[in-house]
């Protein structure tokens, strides 16, 4: 339990938990959960996913999904999970926001079916005309920004995101145990970030 300013920095996970959750009221159309008639079209055979809201994952990344065990990670919001369960899958959500946590249970609930879910970070840029890097990649805000910027992030409701390098993050995966057959990018929907690069992986 934290009792000073200090311990209530280092605890990233309760900040990001509170900026994700900003961040939610402040994204909507990326952060909606799926319609009653979306979820039908689901069950009748629509397969539709998407990573933030722009591209399709390629259908032919999906087997039969039906029995299978699907474990959806920082996936909750009801966007993803209810499309998968409604193939069938058995389906595993995680998330670090309550309330991505909250719009999943209430998908699962209004459409009847049983959903396991773990609690488990984009802050709202300014519409700015450059991007300018402060910072060397990979990126540990424990590590690289000073407590007085921590604390600015915190006042202004921003998650202390983390960057990783390849090697980290997919090698991690791999030798993890996942197995990874293909890869795509996509935009961020209208984000800062889509006028120079894409930004999810």
């Amino acid at each position: 339990m934290c009792r000073n300013e200090r311990c209530k920095v280092n605890n990233y996970q309760e900040i990001n938990e509170k900026a994700w959750d900003n961040v939610n009221e402040s994204m909507v159309d990326h952060t909606t959960a799926i319609s009653h008639g979306e979820y039908l079209l689901a069950q009748s055979g629509e397969l539709k996913v998407s990573l933030a809201g722009v591209k399709m994952v390629p259908l032919e990344w999906f087997p039969d999904l039906k029995g299978l065990h699907v474990l959806a990670l920082a996936s909750g919001g009801g966007q993803q999970g209810p499309v998968f369960a409604a193939h069938g899958a058995n389906v595993t959500v995680t998330d670090l926001s309550d309330r991505q946590l909250a719009a999943e249970r209430m998908v699962a609930e209004r459409e009847g079916y049983n959903i396991r879910m773990h609690f488990m970070f984009d802050p709202d840029f300014k519409k700015e005309d450059v991007l300018i890097s402060r910072h060397s990649l990979p990126f540990n805000p424990m590590k690289d920004l000073s407590e007085e910027q921590r604390q600015q992030k915190i006042k202004e409701h921003m998650p202390l995101a983390f960057s990783h390098t390849l090697t980290e993050q997919i090698g991690g995966l791999i030798q993890a145990g996942f197995e990874i057959t293909d890869i795509y990018e996509d935009c961020d929907g209208g984000g800062l970030f889509d006028k120079y690069m894409n930004s999810y992986v």
